[in-house]
């Protein structure tokens, strides 16, 4: 492990690498019995290599089982998103947690996201991070400054 590198980085450059070489392997003997691969061949593969990594993560220290629920993580960024609305308010009536719903979260290693809005706080979004490394949470409010029509886009 580089001096630069978490424990976390060396271990998912080490599962990356396993991961090429054991498909590469699972997709050779296929291949030699005559039968291609099916995804519950890469899912096996899959769920092998997170026990691999899991394992790897505990051995070098780092708690991947532990850590904020999601019902947690919620709660807690709805009251931060309020809170900041209240801090930051100029002679409008207090928000609260109960005036706040999630748009959208995401849970990522030991980090977490959320979109926020309120239906009584018009055109304002805020983005709850946690980057679990650090217990640190931060929030950005975005405010909304139009909607533009783009023209000729087809997917």
């Amino acid at each position: 492990m580089s001096e630069e590198q978490s424990p976390v980085e060396v271990v998912a450059e080490e599962a990356s690498a396993q991961y090429d070489n054991t498909v590469s392997e699972v997709l050779t003997a296929l291949a030699a019995n005559g039968k291609n691969a099916t995804p519950n061949d890469f899912k096996e593969v899959l769920q092998n290599i997170k026990q691999a990594v899991d394992e790897k993560l505990e051995e070098e220290g780092v708690d991947t089982k532990s850590g904020p629920d999601p019902d947690r993580f919620l709660k807690l960024a709805r009251q931060i998103a309020v809170n900041n609305y209240n801090e930051n308010k100029t002679g409008r009536s207090k928000l609260k947690a109960d005036n706040v719903h999630i748009v959208w979260y995401s849970k990522t290693l030991s980090n977490w996201k959320a979109i926020i809005a309120s239906p009584i706080v018009r055109n304002v979004l805020w983005e709850v991070t946690y980057n679990g490394y650090k217990k640190e949470a931060y929030v950005d409010a975005y405010k909304k400054t139009g909607n533009v029509k783009v023209e000729g886009i087809e997917i």
